[in-house]
């Protein structure tokens, strides 16, 4: 038997295994790394399009209310709560048509932030319009919903004529007897939150004829 031979059945050496052994170990912490990095990217991009659908499902939500907003449908009870369309800086009051599936007909509809365990909520709240100033009523019958949570500030804007005889501009305040010509809905977010949320300018619809 030649020494080739010999050194062939021989095989391999203590040290060689060693070698391969810890090549083998850095390749699947290099796999198991890949891996785990993915996952994450997938998690990540899961929720930004969560995220990214409940933003648009919210701007659909109000823009549909505010172009549904009255003032001619409004009656004396329903006044007495207040006006039909009352815009304050962060806090917005108006009456609207509502869909089926949550009351069907006019409703008092209030949109403001709401103090949370860990920040604050946009929330939505709202009743029968022809409920009148019955405090009791509007308690029994009140319906309240977080449309988006950890929201850092919530701005209303108004757009309309506010003095006769001058032309329209942009207000934090509208408590004219008339509907704005534009209503801005912005939103901030906490510091590194990565959601963005584009202005939101809607056009109020004037005794249900579009202008």
């Amino acid at each position: 038997m030649t020494s080739g031979n010999v050194a062939a059945e021989r095989g391999f050496t203590l040290l060689e295994v060693l070698v391969a052994v810890t090549l083998l170990g850095l390749l699947m912490v290099a796999l198991l790394g890949g891996v785990r990095l993915g996952v994450r990217a997938w998690e990540a991009s899961g929720t930004r399009l969560d995220d990214d659908a409940r933003l648009s499902a919210v701007q659909d939500f109000l823009r549909e209310r505010l172009t549904q907003a009255r003032l001619s449908e409004v009656s004396a009870a329903t006044m007495r709560t207040g006006p039909a369309f009352h815009g304050e800086r962060d806090r917005l009051s108006f009456v609207t048509m509502m869909p089926e599936h949550l009351g069907e007909g006019l409703e008092r509809m209030i949109l403001t932030l709401a103090k949370a365990s860990d920040g604050a909520d946009l929330n939505v709240e709202w009743w029968p319009a022809n409920l009148g100033d019955d405090p009791d009523a509007v308690r029994a019958a009140v319906h309240s919903r977080v449309l988006l949570t950890h929201v850092a500030e919530l701005r209303f804007a108004y757009f309309g004529q506010v003095a006769a005889k001058q032309p329209p501009i942009w207000t934090e305040v509208w408590n004219q007897r008339s509907l704005p010509l534009l209503v801005r809905v912005q939103l901030g977010f906490p510091e590194r939150d990565a959601r963005s949320w584009p202005d939101l300018i809607v056009r109020p619809m004037i005794d249900g004829q579009a202008f």
